[in-house]
């Protein structure tokens, strides 16, 4: 854009220099100064409330990494990081910003995604044993190398399918389950990729505030439908002309439906909000909620969603996750309780509430339970290190994975 507005602008001059409506030079070079005026104004305007992702709190997880962490660890964020994790944090990664095109990317989104802690933590061990290698060896990819052992062919939307099943099962599940479906020496093989003959690298995840603010992103890529995918394609192939050409134009509403359709849909999700006030056992939040504390009743006031009650109301008791189902729930959304302890100069405790709006199934997440509840009642992911900064808007986190745990 800025090589373009600059030949653009030379053109235009030129032309405006024969125009006869611009005779004076005067008037033609204060109508150009407006002009870049108005596009210096216009950048200033939408660069302000820009703002790094790298700053000195992320710095902090980066040196945690270098320094603290096992130099064979694996460390799993989402595609943004991954070159600060590399190249600063010296640690390897499951995929970085250079490969958004690789599958990895529906894997890491999926188990950030997941309800299960274990799906989670199987779907890791698979990425930091072998990255995208099963999902190759299943569709056949293996076979383009020359001396690569051959492997059964199956279609994309089958092996990713087959490896969701066979994930969060224990090694000889696994196998059993794959009787009929592969040979025995395939089966062996897949299994070293995704379950592992040792233990894998210390594991780690990385997570940070856009990420959960745009978690939009992780929804889109974690819930993509190969089968519908591969359906489509087919009609594509079969049909081409009958196949409208807005569906296929990115820039076109028609589009936006489309890939959206192929995947499960944007969920629900407000940006976290804070205690604004109470009233008896009732709390107050700027998002227009209000818990009652005594019965863990619960209405919304909202824009965004109007006005009723949301479905679940979720807190942690004893670092258990808790979900409450609201008497005559009638709003598509749900509600998380936040509590925070804080000790007070006169050496008593200080006890203020924060709450997100989202749908049920990213508050039941592990990216949520990460984010929001620093990992409270997880068995397979502990926290390991933390930094966060007001005045930056900076909240990063890192935790690691409990290999033992899982195998146990």
């Amino acid at each position: 854009m800025a090589v373009g507005v600059a030949c653009g602008a030379e053109r235009l001059f030129k032309i405006c220099s024969k125009s006869r409506f611009f005779p004076a030079a005067s008037v033609r070079n204060a109508c150009f100064i407006a002009l870049f005026a108005w596009i210096v104004w216009q950048g200033h305007e939408a660069a302000r409330y820009e703002h790094p992702i790298y700053n000195g709190t992320w710095d902090r997880l980066m040196t945690f990494f270098r320094e603290e962490t096992p130099e064979n660890s694996i460390v799993t964020s989402w595609w943004c990081p991954g070159h600060y994790i590399t190249s600063l944090g010296k640690r390897r990664v499951t995929f970085d910003g250079a490969t958004q095109n690789t599958p990895q990317i529906y894997w890491v989104a999926n188990l950030f995604l997941e309800k299960s802690e274990r799906n989670a933590a199987s779907i890791l061990r698979m990425l930091d044993l072998s990255g995208n290698d099963a999902v190759d060896f299943l569709t056949g990819k293996e076979k383009e190398g020359e001396n690569a052992p051959d492997g059964p062919k199956m279609k994309l939307a089958d092996s990713v399918n087959l490896l969701h099943r066979i994930l969060p099962l224990g090694e000889k599940e696994a196998l059993a389950s794959l009787k009929g479906t592969l040979s025995d020496a395939d089966a062996s093989k897949l299994i070293g990729m995704t379950h592992g003959t040792h233990a894998p690298a210390p594991g780690y995840l990385f997570i940070y505030n856009d990420m959960v603010d745009q978690v939009m992103a992780l929804e889109y890529t974690g819930k993509w439908d190969f089968n519908k995918v591969e359906n489509f394609q087919n009609r594509l192939e079969s049909m081409p002309a009958e196949t409208r050409k807005k569906l296929l134009n990115r820039n076109s509403r028609e589009h936006v439906i489309l890939t959206w359709s192929l995947s499960d849909g944007p969920y629900a999700q407000d940006k976290e909000a804070f205690e604004d006030h109470k009233e008896g056992s009732d709390v107050y939040f700027t998002n227009g909620l209000v818990v009652d504390l005594d019965s863990m009743d619960a209405r919304l006031f909202s824009r965004a969603f109007g006005t009723g009650k949301p479905r679940y109301l979720y807190y942690l008791k004893d670092d258990h996750l808790e979900r409450k189902t609201v008497p005559d729930g009638d709003l598509n959304v749900s509600a998380l309780l936040i509590r925070d302890d804080a000790a007070n100069a006169e050496g008593g405790i200080d006890t203020t509430y924060r709450s997100v709006i989202a749908d049920e199934r990213l508050i039941e997440s592990l990216i949520f339970r990460l984010y929001y509840l620093k990992g409270a009642g997880l068995k397979y992911f502990h926290p390991a290190a933390a930094a966060e900064n007001a005045s930056d808007r900076t909240k990063v986190y890192a935790y690691k994975v409990d290999w033992d745990q899982l195998e146990a």
